[in-house]
Protein backbone atom coordinates (compact mmCIF):
# COMPACT_ATOMS: atom_id res chain seq x y z
CA UNK A 1 0.00 0.00 0.00
CA UNK A 2 0.96 3.52 -0.93
CA UNK A 3 2.03 5.79 1.80
CA UNK A 4 0.76 8.88 2.44
CA UNK A 5 2.45 11.48 0.78
CA UNK A 6 4.16 14.51 3.10
CA UNK A 7 2.42 17.95 3.78
CA UNK A 8 5.17 19.39 1.95
CA UNK A 9 4.94 17.44 -0.94
CA UNK A 10 0.84 18.30 -1.03
CA UNK A 11 1.52 21.37 -1.20
CA UNK A 12 4.31 21.30 -3.89
CA UNK A 13 1.54 19.01 -5.71
CA UNK A 14 -1.11 21.84 -4.62
CA UNK A 15 0.79 24.68 -6.81
CA UNK A 16 1.33 22.40 -9.67
CA UNK A 17 -0.28 23.71 -13.21
CA UNK A 18 -1.78 20.27 -14.05
CA UNK A 19 -5.27 21.14 -12.60
CA UNK A 20 -5.94 17.75 -11.50
CA UNK A 21 -2.94 17.32 -9.92
CA UNK A 22 -3.21 20.43 -7.78
CA UNK A 23 -7.02 19.65 -7.60
CA UNK A 24 -6.39 16.13 -5.95
CA UNK A 25 -3.65 17.65 -3.70
CA UNK A 26 -5.93 19.98 -2.23
CA UNK A 27 -8.83 17.43 -1.08
CA UNK A 28 -6.02 15.33 0.07
CA UNK A 29 -4.92 18.37 1.74
CA UNK A 30 -8.32 19.02 3.36
CA UNK A 31 -8.52 15.27 4.65
CA UNK A 32 -5.29 15.63 6.43
CA UNK A 33 -4.53 17.32 9.83
CA UNK A 34 -2.22 20.14 8.44
CA UNK A 35 -0.37 22.05 11.02
CA UNK A 36 -0.85 24.84 9.54
CA UNK A 37 1.48 27.38 11.39
CA UNK A 38 4.46 25.74 9.86
CA UNK A 39 3.35 26.03 6.46
CA UNK A 40 1.63 29.24 6.75
CA UNK A 41 4.01 31.29 4.14
CA UNK A 42 3.35 27.84 1.69
CA UNK A 43 -0.33 28.35 2.40
CA UNK A 44 -0.34 31.84 1.69
CA UNK A 45 1.73 31.38 -1.26
CA UNK A 46 -1.01 29.15 -2.86
CA UNK A 47 -3.66 32.38 -2.77
CA UNK A 48 -1.75 33.92 -5.68
CA UNK A 49 -2.76 30.27 -7.83
CA UNK A 50 -5.20 31.47 -10.57
CA UNK A 51 -7.89 28.02 -10.03
CA UNK A 52 -10.06 29.13 -7.43
CA UNK A 53 -10.37 25.70 -5.91
CA UNK A 54 -6.85 25.94 -4.84
CA UNK A 55 -7.23 29.35 -3.53
CA UNK A 56 -10.44 28.61 -1.77
CA UNK A 57 -8.26 25.69 -0.41
CA UNK A 58 -6.01 27.78 1.30
CA UNK A 59 -8.23 30.43 2.64
CA UNK A 60 -9.76 27.32 4.61
CA UNK A 61 -6.83 25.93 5.88
CA UNK A 62 -5.12 29.23 6.91
CA UNK A 63 -8.87 29.67 8.53
CA UNK A 64 -8.30 26.66 11.04
CA UNK A 65 -4.99 28.36 12.40
CA UNK A 66 -7.68 30.43 14.58
CA UNK A 67 -4.74 33.15 15.70
CA UNK A 68 -5.48 36.99 15.28
CA UNK A 69 -2.84 37.49 13.36
CA UNK A 70 -3.84 35.26 9.98
CA UNK A 71 -6.56 37.79 8.55
CA UNK A 72 -4.54 41.08 8.48
CA UNK A 73 -1.76 38.21 7.10
CA UNK A 74 -3.61 37.34 4.69
CA UNK A 75 -5.43 41.13 3.94
CA UNK A 76 -2.01 42.93 3.92
CA UNK A 77 -0.60 39.80 1.56
CA UNK A 78 -3.29 39.66 -1.14
CA UNK A 79 -3.74 43.46 -1.21
CA UNK A 80 -0.01 43.48 -2.08
CA UNK A 81 -0.26 41.14 -4.92
CA UNK A 82 -3.40 43.29 -6.72
CA UNK A 83 -5.78 40.89 -6.49
CA UNK A 84 -8.23 41.93 -4.10
CA UNK A 85 -11.01 39.63 -5.34
CA UNK A 86 -9.58 36.39 -4.05
CA UNK A 87 -9.64 38.15 -0.38
CA UNK A 88 -13.40 39.03 -1.14
CA UNK A 89 -13.99 35.80 -1.99
CA UNK A 90 -12.41 34.26 1.17
CA UNK A 91 -14.41 36.69 3.64
CA UNK A 92 -17.38 35.80 1.44
CA UNK A 93 -16.60 32.08 2.11
CA UNK A 94 -16.13 33.04 6.37
CA UNK A 95 -12.91 34.76 6.98
CA UNK A 96 -13.00 34.98 10.89
CA UNK A 97 -13.62 38.85 12.21
CA UNK A 98 -15.16 40.38 9.39
CA UNK A 99 -15.84 43.43 10.77
CA UNK A 100 -11.55 43.98 10.82
CA UNK A 101 -11.73 44.26 6.96
CA UNK A 102 -14.21 47.44 7.23
CA UNK A 103 -12.53 50.10 6.13
CA UNK A 104 -10.40 48.00 3.00
CA UNK A 105 -14.14 47.24 2.35
CA UNK A 106 -15.21 50.94 2.45
CA UNK A 107 -12.46 51.99 0.45
CA UNK A 108 -13.03 49.15 -2.39
CA UNK A 109 -16.65 50.35 -2.70
CA UNK A 110 -16.03 53.81 -3.01
CA UNK A 111 -12.66 54.01 -4.98
CA UNK A 112 -12.31 50.41 -6.44
CA UNK A 113 -12.31 49.19 -9.78
CA UNK A 114 -15.56 47.92 -10.89
CA UNK A 115 -15.10 43.75 -10.26
CA UNK A 116 -13.47 44.90 -6.93
CA UNK A 117 -16.46 47.11 -6.26
CA UNK A 118 -18.80 43.96 -6.44
CA UNK A 119 -17.00 41.79 -4.58
CA UNK A 120 -16.91 44.15 -2.14
CA UNK A 121 -20.60 45.00 -1.91
CA UNK A 122 -21.25 41.78 -2.31
CA UNK A 123 -18.93 40.64 0.66
CA UNK A 124 -20.34 43.69 2.87
CA UNK A 125 -23.88 42.56 2.23
CA UNK A 126 -23.39 38.76 2.88
CA UNK A 127 -21.90 39.98 6.22
CA UNK A 128 -23.66 42.71 7.42
CA UNK A 129 -24.54 41.53 11.21
CA UNK A 130 -26.20 43.75 13.62
CA UNK A 131 -24.34 42.25 16.43
CA UNK A 132 -21.18 44.14 15.08
CA UNK A 133 -19.94 46.89 16.59
CA UNK A 134 -20.03 48.68 12.88
CA UNK A 135 -18.54 52.32 12.57
CA UNK A 136 -21.41 54.93 12.16
CA UNK A 137 -21.52 54.93 8.31
CA UNK A 138 -21.68 51.41 7.83
CA UNK A 139 -25.58 51.68 7.14
CA UNK A 140 -24.48 54.63 4.88
CA UNK A 141 -22.44 51.91 2.87
CA UNK A 142 -24.84 48.85 2.99
CA UNK A 143 -26.88 51.24 1.13
CA UNK A 144 -24.21 52.04 -1.12
CA UNK A 145 -23.02 48.64 -1.75
CA UNK A 146 -26.88 47.26 -2.57
CA UNK A 147 -26.78 50.48 -4.89
CA UNK A 148 -23.81 48.74 -6.56
CA UNK A 149 -24.89 45.35 -6.78
CA UNK A 150 -27.99 46.32 -9.40
CA UNK A 151 -25.77 48.38 -11.24
CA UNK A 152 -22.95 46.23 -11.71
CA UNK A 153 -24.74 42.97 -11.79
CA UNK A 154 -24.99 42.89 -15.41
CA UNK A 155 -21.84 44.77 -16.27
CA UNK A 156 -19.70 41.82 -15.02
Amino acid sequence: MESPRSIPDLLDAAQSPDLAVAGHACRELLNRPVDCQSHIDRLIDLLQNSNAAITDYAFRTLERIGQPAVDPLIATYVKSQGDFRRLLVGLIAGISRFDDYFPILKTEINDGETECRYWAANCLGRNYNDDVDWPPDAMKLLDDAVEILVSLKTAL
